[in-house]
């Protein structure tokens, strides 16, 4: 019983002070962060790639910042390598609006699926 009281003492000690020191990051599904995006940039599709680009979608998991820029992208799903880095680039661009918890902006993890291609530089 102790080692129980022990443990959720010290976990509630651990959350705790990710609050107090504002570190904590939540998780939003893709509809919402994609509500947040206030600046998207389009990715260009390769010339060698473009054939490919009309039924392409790739899917990536991002990091956005307190600021609401991106931290990190995590590819999680895609077809041609050559079509991820066009996306990655894009997505590195783009900004979103901040999210509040309890009053104070945090960082937050959502994803989106790029189904919009540019073709040609």
């Amino acid at each position: 019983m102790r080692v129980l009281v022990l443990a959720v003492l010290l976990c509630s000690l651990a959350l705790g002070d990710l609050e107090h020191k504002g570190e904590s990051r939540v998780y939003l599904s893709e509809g919402v962060g994609n509500r947040l995006v206030m600046h998207r940039v389009r990715p260009t599709c390769p010339d060698d790639a473009c054939s490919q680009c009309e039924a392409a979608e790739l899917v990536l998991k991002l990091v956005i910042n307190k600021n609401g820029t991106v931290k990190q992208i995590t590819v999680v799903r895609a077809g041609d390598s050559r079509l991820a880095g066009a996306a990655l680039d894009a997505v590195r661009q783009w900004r979103y609006g901040r999210y509040m918890l309890n009053g104070s902006p945090v960082e937050y993890e959502t994803s989106t699926t790029i189904k919009s291609w540019m073709c040609g530089a």
